[in-house]
């Protein structure tokens, strides 16, 4: 069986390239799984048998205001084209946002991108 970290790597990959980050599973390992600050949160929905949308929060440490905080960056919004506007996106953005909150993380935070829907 797969990891979710191999089959967020795959699912990434129908996306196309991207400049500023890894697709690599050895990327999701360390960024959700294996991050120094605190563990994080990747969500994929699977349908018909395939991963079909994808999130996670990942842990970084932020300054804010001379105190030392643990915050949660939203990212890797993806939904599969056939499967868009199905409620995906809203599922995952919930789940992953409650992960943060029961995880002590007060700020969250993220940047959109057009696959997300």
């Amino acid at each position: 069986m797969k990891s979710d970290s191999e089959l967020m790597s795959e699912f990434r990959a129908l996306f196309g390239a991207n400049n500023f980050k890894s697709n690599a599973k050895e990327y999701y390992d360390w960024k959700i799984f294996n991050n120094p600050f605190h563990s994080g949160k990747l969500y994929l929905e699977h349908k018909d048998g395939k991963t079909v949308g994808s999130t996670s929060i990942t842990p970084k440490l932020m300054l804010v205001f001379g105190e030392r905080l643990v915050v949660a960056e939203y990212a890797d919004g993806y939904t599969h084209p056939d499967y868009q506007k199905q409620g995906i996106f809203s599922r995952a953005v919930k789940i992953c946002i409650e992960y943060a909150i029961s995880n002590g993380m007060k700020v969250i935070y993220g940047f959109p991108n057009p696959y997300s829907s």
